[in-house]
């Protein structure tokens, strides 16, 4: 069997297990209360809810960042907690909110250290580092921008380097903290489409929206958080129903769908919301 150790790059089944997990800051204000939840490769999850309702909470958990109070949360069946964090760098990528670097760093460079839990230590990054980085600022349509300092460049481009970096992990769950809020729509819907080309190749991709008209674009399942706690976790053709919204958001939106089962999409090409307030 393998231990938490030997797991690197090996291709194995990666799944998160958690089981009654329960989390707080305050003791008597409960972020999230009695998990239960499995999270599997080859799916992509997103997290919907209201702002302070615990989804950059479970983000951190599943990244190790944040421990349980109560319950377990396991990785390919060992206890994250388990894992060094070097282990962890090498198979979950984290985007946080409002990725920031305070240093002068080329976009070039800072992409490359996405590569840094592979490095050697005492060593340079490989030929193979190199490419990599190369690779993943074309795909991203950074290239142009690789020389200049990641201080001078715009907030839409700061959180482009920032998912450029993340994909130069190649770890095999990635963890994003809403990645699309200062991205123009463009590049929105490019970098959701290469995270579904992604779980198509079995990554598992875990991704907190807030911009609710992106997130039938992006989810296969959907877990919505509500100030009480996390309240419903269905599959995206159940999800986004207009009694589940209206109670979760407070408003009275519909959406139109249209599935093409030939290539196994899901588009969203109607959205009306009713002005009559429900607060």
């Amino acid at each position: 069997m393998l231990s938490p150790g030997k797991i690197g790059r090996t291709k194995i089944s990666m799944s998160y297990i958690v089981e009654n997990l329960s989390f707080h800051y305050l003791p008597q204000k409960p972020i999230i209360k009695n998990l239960y939840l499995k999270l599997e490769r080859g799916c992509s999850y997103v997290l919907l809810g209201t702002n302070g309702s615990g989804k950059t909470t479970l983000l951190r958990i599943l990244n190790g960042l944040l421990k349980p109070v109560s319950g377990s949360i396991r990785l390919n069946s060992y206890d994250l907690h388990s894992y060094k964090r070097s282990k962890i760098a090498q198979l979950i990528s984290f985007v946080p909110q409002n990725y920031a670097v305070h240093f002068p760093f080329t976009v070039y460079e800072t992409v490359l250290m996405g590569r840094y839990p592979y490095k050697a230590n005492f060593f340079d990054y490989s030929q193979k580092d190199h490419q990599i980085t190369l690779s993943i600022l074309e795909k991203t349509g950074l290239s142009e921008l690789a020389s200049k300092k990641i201080t001078e460049i715009s907030g839409g481009e700061k959180q482009r380097v920032a998912l450029a970096r993340s994909l130069c992990q190649q770890t095999p769950i990635l963890l994003l903290d809403e990645p699309f809020s200062n991205l123009d729509i463009h590049y929105s819907l490019f970098f959701i489409q290469l995270l579904k080309d992604f779980v198509r190749k079995g990554s598992l991709v875990v991704t907190s929206v807030h911009d609710l008209f992106m997130a039938p674009l992006l989810a296969d399942r959907v877990l919505f958080f509500e100030p009480q706690g996390i309240s419903l976790y269905t599959e995206k053709e159940k999800a986004f129903q207009p009694e589940i919204l209206k109670r979760v958001f407070k408003v009275n939106i519909h959406f139109s769908q249209f599935s093409d089962d030939e290539k196994g999409c899901y588009y969203l090409i109607n959205t009306i919301a009713n002005n009559e307030s429900s607060f």
